[in-house]
């Protein structure tokens, strides 16, 4: 049998490296999705995926990735509540990214088929063994899907030629893209944005690209328009001086951690470095421009961190900018190949087995972690439980998987009430809880390891 003039055994094992990589990939990182959950994925939960209406249009908090929410929402109608469904949609963008990362690495590079073969390989390695993807391939959060749909960006304009950009069906695709990029998180402006001004440059001399600019920017409005209810209430611009870091080298820092950094095996770290600095040179060598997209998002993201610096003092967490991975990896892959040569199927199957060594990290110590075995070990059935912000919906989450969810409800029967607070005092607390009339005598719990934060025993108003 013959599709598209080449034969169905060729085109099966052309798909099966990569749908074995995905696999693996599947088989390293399921086994963490049901971690405790932390503050902001279970707020996601709680205050946003609640209903379609609220995913899409509360953006009350930088907190609700819109298009992920909205995703969040449909997995948990369909299939409950456990740690597993809510991660699933971010679980899901992450092999999508590992995908893409094969399929734009293999068509950017030149060379046989076989070399190109080894760059997406690798790409997809170098992808999956960075800790910072596979902390947020099991975090219900939108970043892994700002990294698939950077990848398909990439794959849409740099790795198509010219001659489809006229094509309908590129088009729309672009502009799907586009608007599911600002959906996602709205400094993904800097990743639209930056091949947009790219395009509008070659549009000079070559008419071809304004069809690129055009679906880029009719997306960008398509997805910022969900945001218009909180621009008009001034939520927006009051996000931009509440939230972000306020020293650029720590943000570098935290940068370079989540990229470069693979938790118990640093050296896979420093080889992504080096594959990737070595696939730059290659492709100043070369006429296709694998280097250029993340010369072009690399460098757009630094003028807006330096930007945003000088004007406000601080910038935007590091965290959004993890899908500068994208481009990165991209280039990891073509100079790991060509570096690599024949031995690039071993380097694969090396790099992702070391890399597994890394992964009980992403279930180590953490506060939500740590606070939750304290409830579960010194919160008894008669005991009232208030938990401050943030700390309050890991525990709802915990505590409704586990059926005690009535711990954190006033009740009959109540011997003591156990106050958790993050920061604050136990006054305000209670205050923001309403109990504070419902409560007295309160202690310090100073027989418990509260992980950093402050715990008080107290009594009910009515005993």
């Amino acid at each position: 049998m013959v599709t598209r003039g080449v034969p169905l055994s060729r085109r099966l094992s052309a798909i099966f490296p990569p749908a074995l990589m995905i696999f693996i990939a599947c088989a390293m990182l399921l086994p963490y999705t049901d971690r405790v959950m932390y503050c902001d994925e279970a707020n996601t939960l709680y205050q946003y995926a609640s209903s379609p209406v609220r995913a899409l249009f509360s953006y009350a908090t930088p907190n609700n990735h819109l298009l992920h929410s909205l995703q969040v929402w449909a997995m948990t109608t369909l299939a409950g509540t456990s740690g597993a469904v809510v991660r699933f949609p971010a679980f899901a963008a992450a092999l999508a990214a590992l995908a893409l990362a094969y399929r734009t690495s293999a068509r950017l590079v030149t060379g046989d088929a076989l070399g190109r073969r080894n760059a997406g390989m690798l790409s997809m390695a170098f992808l999956l063994t960075a800790f910072g993807f596979a902390d947020y391939a099991i975090n219900a959060r939108g970043y892994t899907l700002s990294i698939a749909l950077t990848l398909a960006l990439i794959d849409l304009v740099f790795a198509t030629p010219p001659g489809r950009f006229y094509r309908r069906r590129h088009q729309y695709s672009l502009i799907l893209v586009s608007a599911a990029l600002i959906l996602t998180l709205p400094s993904m402006i800097l990743a639209s944005g930056a091949v947009g001004l790219w395009a509008l440059i070659q549009q000079r001399r070559d008419r071809r690209w304004r069809r690129i600019a055009a679906a880029l920017i009719v997306g960008g409005l398509i997805g910022a328009l969900p945001y218009l209810p909180s621009v008009f209430a001034g939520l927006m611009s009051a996000h931009l001086g509440m939230f972000g870091e306020f020293d650029l080298i720590y943000l570098l820092e935290g940068w370079m951690q989540m990229v470069f950094s693979t938790g118990n095996t640093p050296v896979l770290g420093a080889l992504f470095a080096a594959a990737t600095l070595y696939g730059g040179v290659l492709s100043a060598r070369s006429p296709k421009p694998t280097a250029l997209p993340a010369a072009l998002l690399l460098g757009i993201a630094s003028a807006a961190v330096l930007g945003q610096f000088v004007l406000t003092g601080h910038a935007l967490f590091a965290r959004n900018y993890l899908y500068l991975i994208a481009p990165l990896a991209l280039l990891a892959g073509a100079g790991g190949a060509r570096l690599l040569r024949g031995f690039s199927p071993a380097a694969v199957l090396l790099l992702t087995a070391a890399g597994a060594f890394s992964l009980p990290a992403l279930d180590g110590v953490y506060m939500e972690k740590a606070i939750i075995g304290q409830i579960d070990q010194h919160v008894g059935d008669t005991d009232w439980l208030i938990v401050g912000p943030c700390l309050n919906a890991p525990a709802l989450h915990h505590l409704t998987q586990t059926g005690r969810a009535d711990l954190l409800f006033e009740r009959p029967g109540i011997s003591r009430v156990i106050v958790v607070t993050r920061e604050g005092s136990i006054e305000d607390n209670l205050a923001y809880f309403d109990a504070a009339d419902r409560v007295r005598a309160c202690q310090p719990f100073s027989d418990i390891a509260w992980a950093s934060v402050n715990a008080f025993v107290c009594q009910p108003a009515t005993s």
